[in-house]
């Protein structure tokens, strides 16, 4: 609502709220964890037969063991690897979940997760030096992680990332630069395959997570369109006539509060201005 803005309150003594995270995002952040101790307790004899069940390859799914699209993405290789798929999950999938609503959330990640494990495996099959091996087999959350942070790009594209290239040095770059360099060096990898890196499960995921997020965005779906977006013109408060206060405010004012508090309140349209502006009013009239 319009009072839980900071910027549109009187001045607190009281910090804010702490921000929680999405349901979903820490439920598969702990199911990832259990997993992988569970992982860590199997001798190398199970190990192999965990791996042959529930890892995916190409030639297990062959065989029609296609449940493996959905149980690799839960599986980790390494201590290294399950941080930095748990980091991906948590710095991307708090807002993507908070947005799109648990249950499409939790859709378009594991969708993402079978497409770009799906992808990968197939290109093992096709192009087996660029995809890791006809009889390799992949493990991970990355094609899921991958799905979201395409969905971000899509949702909040000016938004600022810091990254830490090389673990070292820190690079800030919106959101939408962020996806098209994840893209690039994911085919980068599949043309010049350098270590054990499912670079074509990475690009699946983004692809997928994108063309889902777009077609959320344009369809009919709840989702509330993203203020500033090209499909967004001078005329767009004409449809607020008849919204129910409440409505207006959820559907059409927060949005355009994120973005302020993203991008600053230089960066408003016109027509996002008159907007706040009815909302101020409307405010005041309730008093």
């Amino acid at each position: 609502m319009l009072d839980d803005r900071s910027y549109m309150r009187e001045p607190s003594p009281l910090p804010p709220p702490a921000r929680t995270a999405g349901s979903a995002t820490i439920t598969i952040l702990i199911i990832n964890a259990v997993v992988f101790l569970g992982q860590l307790t199997l001798t190398d004899s199970g190990a192999d037969i965990f791996s042959q069940y529930f890892a995916l390859s190409w030639d297990t799914l062959k065989r029609g063991m296609i449940w493996q699209l959905v149980t690799f993405q839960f599986l980790h290789g390494g201590w290294l690897h399950i941080l930095f798929n748990s980091l991906g999950i948590y710095m991307f999938g708090r807002d993507v979940e908070e947005r799109l609503g648990t249950l499409t959330f939790v859709k378009l990640y594991l969708i993402s997760g079978v497409v770009g494990g799906f992808v990968h495996v197939l290109g093992s099959w096709i192009l087996p030096g660029n995809f890791g091996g006809l009889h390799s087999s992949v493990v991970g959350a990355s094609a899921g992680v991958y799905g979201l942070v395409a969905a971000f790009a899509v949702l909040y594209p000016q938004r600022k990332i810091t990254l830490l290239v090389f673990y070292i040095v820190p690079v800030t770059l919106t959101a939408r630069v962020m996806f098209f360099g994840a893209a690039a060096l994911a085919v980068f990898g599949i043309i010049f395959p350098q270590g054990n890196v499912a670079e074509g499960a990475h690009l699946g995921g983004l692809i997928y997570g994108w063309i889902c997020t777009k077609a959320l965005l344009r369809s009919d779906w709840h989702l509330p369109p993203i203020i500033g977006s090209p499909n967004t013109n001078r005329n767009s408060a004409a449809p607020l006539i008849g919204i129910r206060s409440n409505d207006f405010i959820s559907r059409e004012v927060d949005p355009i509060l994120d973005k302020i508090s993203a991008q600053g309140m230089q960066s408003l349209t016109e027509a996002e201005r008159q907007i706040l502006l009815k909302a101020a009013r409307d405010k005041e009239t309730r008093r």
